[in-house]
């Protein structure tokens, strides 16, 4: 029969690496995420699912080298924030046009080379209920000059909000004015996505 010290020393050990486990779920939660297969999008095959807060979920789309996959992302209850990773795995944009719960975003992956290109979806930041969202592959067609250019402003965007967290504040201003040129040369001055970079750069310029 096994010494009670032995037993105690067991439980003791179970615990403590119950424990690490947690922590290291809490210090980093993409280990979580890891967990979540990737899902290949088809196109016109739209998909449907529930986000809750702190969940991550992954896709990803086959493309050739000049083309432009298009998506469509219904929000359905919850606010999310799309983003865009280049062949390379770096991150192109974090999209999050269409603030409502209740909305759409568009996005769009543009292939510089041949290749797999991931796409994540994740609830907003400060969105604590869960809600739905579908996204579907509307179209996979040559890339256009003007989706190259929406491309390019969302690099802009998503650069200006590093800068900002790093404290370089004018820098992120100068590439936020590049960004609105670029969307209101390509979308019109009444379009969303417009309006969202006037919105992004409002809040530089009078933060409070």
């Amino acid at each position: 029969m096994r010494h009670p010290v032995s037993n105690v020393a067991c439980l003791t050990r179970r615990r403590l690496s119950i424990g690490a486990v947690a922590v290291a779920s809490l210090v980093s939660p993409k280990l979580a995420f890891a967990q979540q297969p990737t899902v290949a999008l088809e196109r016109d095959a739209a998909i449907e699912r529930r986000l809750d807060r702190g969940e991550e979920h992954r896709y990803s789309v086959t493309l050739k080298a000049g083309d432009c996959a298009h998506l469509r992302v219904e929000q359905r209850g919850v606010a999310v924030v799309v983003r865009v990773y280049g062949g390379d795995g770096r991150l192109v944009a974090d999209i999050q046009d269409d603030i409502r719960p209740v909305g759409v975003e568009e996005a769009e992956v543009v292939a510089d080379a041949a290749g797999s290109y991931d796409i994540a979806i994740k609830p907003a930041s400060g969105v604590a209920a869960p809600g739905a969202y579908a996204i579907r592959l509307v179209a996979i067609e040559p890339a256009a000059e003007a989706d190259r250019a929406l491309r390019d402003a969302r690099r802009l965007r998503t650069r200006a909000t590093q800068l900002e967290a790093d404290g370089l504040f004018d820098r992120a201003r100068v590439l936020l004015e590049q960004a609105l040129a670029i969307t209101e040369s390509t979308r019109g001055p009444d379009d969303v996505q417009t309006g969202s970079v006037l919105a992004e750069l409002a809040e530089r310029i009078n933060p409070f």
